[in-house]
């Protein structure tokens, strides 16, 4: 078998300026060529020393030269072995393997997830430490340390298995973090298996408990009775009708944009605007600042809270906890139905179910990644499904 014949190209002087425009000394100069089309060589030896530019050229040509006639007597020039530098992975032990992680998540997370992420930490920093687990270094902690761990918490706290399932996830996505860091290789906790729980039924209002609703708030809160409406009519989750602007709102499409810091899954939806709700949102928003919030707050920071005022059209959002309080306040306390505010939502998702809309439909409307989600709102689904299979039926002949 005949050897492989080597090929160069014509080696070549790069000349820069001695000097800069702006007075520095130019880049230094070279004789590069390419060996069998590898990536270039590059060789100065003392051309740099020549201080003016015709002895550097002079310089540079003698190199030139003299490297031409060694490529042509035959001669291989070696490679260069470029060292990669080492990037200095830092240790920690178990606790600051979790601080660090936190301090990470903490730039990409919502506040509301954070927070939920280092409630979890903080509980697995204390079982750690009573277990003696804190001081390991993190590479050496496997799925023993961590369900042990787990456990420690579980019955310290008394966690149900549902609340154990929630911060083992938790737990899981701040180790993966470490993993994304190169701190570890492997998540220490993959493979530990979730509790079985039995969810508890949706709450959802009943049409008699709504009317009292309806008619206990007309009295008591009008302003509040129109935010539950649009929760109702829309299924718009509360945080996210309190953080709708004015210019969310398209009367002309009959459209509402959700924005995507206040969705739950961080997108952006448009949800339609029925008939029935929109009368009310064309004098809701009629001469109003587009930057307000549609059910904003009297007030921003202390003073007198007008309640007459509340859930209007203002510059100041309402927090979340004050529809939470005033829900408590008119509704659980005021009628005695211990049901929370979602069952309002809850209801409007079962009688859209009825009326006929499909459930793909409903799911996009709510903002559901997933159907299966939005049928365990709508609590009647199998109702319907079933009725209609009786309805269907055929003569056999």
């Amino acid at each position: 078998m005949s050897k492989k014949k080597n090929y160069w190209t014509e080696p070549k002087i790069k000349k820069y300026p001695l000097i800069n425009p702006d007075g520095t000394n130019g880049k230094n100069w070279y004789v590069w060529f390419r060996f069998n089309g590898g990536n270039p060589h590059r060789f100065s030896l003392d051309i740099n020393k020549q201080k003016d530019y015709d002895s550097r050229l002079e310089e540079a040509i003698v190199l030139r030269e003299a490297l031409k006639r060694k490529l042509e007597s035959g001669w291989i020039p070696e490679k260069k072995k470029v060292e990669k530098k080492k990037v200095e992975i830092p240790t920690y032990n178990f606790n600051q393997a979790l601080d660090f992680s936190i301090n990470k998540l903490e730039y990409r997370l919502k506040k509301k997830s954070i927070s939920c992420y280092k409630g979890t930490v903080r509980f697995a920093k204390d079982a750690a430490k009573k277990l003696d687990y804190h001081n390991i270094n993190i590479v050496d902690i496997n799925r023993f340390h961590i369900k042990n761990i787990l456990e420690k918490i579980k019955k310290e706290r008394n966690w149900s298995n549902h609340s154990y399932n929630k911060h083992t996830g938790y737990l899981k996505s701040v180790l993966t973090e470490l993993v994304e860091y190169q701190i570890i290789e492997k998540n220490p906790s993959h493979g530990i298996r979730t509790l079985k729980y039995h969810s508890p039924p949706t709450e959802i209002l009943t049409s008699e408990e709504q009317t009292a609703v309806i008619n206990h708030l007309k009295i008591h809160h009008p302003t509040f009775l129109v935010f539950i409406k649009f929760l109702y009519q829309t299924g718009i989750r509360p945080k996210e009708l309190l953080g709708l602007k004015i210019k969310c709102i398209d009367i002309e499409r009959e459209m509402i944009l959700v924005s995507s810091d206040d969705s739950k899954n961080s997108k952006y939806r448009l949800v339609p605007i029925k008939k029935n709700i929109l009368e009310d949102l064309k004098k809701m928003i009629r001469n109003v600042d587009e930057e307000w919030y549609l059910f904003g707050s009297p007030r921003h920071f202390g003073g007198n809270y007008i309640l007459e005022k509340s859930y209007s059209p203002s510059p100041y959002r309402t927090k979340r906890d004050t529809a939470t309080r005033h829900w408590k306040k008119w509704v659980k306390e005021g009628l005695g139905i211990e049901k929370n505010m979602y069952s309002m939502k809850h209801k409007g998702a079962n009688d859209m179910l009825k009326d006929g809309v499909d459930l793909d439909t409903i799911k996009v409307i709510f903002g559901h990644s997933d159907s299966k989600i939005t049928e365990i709102y709508a609590n009647n689904i199998n109702q319907i499904r079933f009725q209609k299979a009786k309805d269907s039926e055929r003569e056999f002949i």
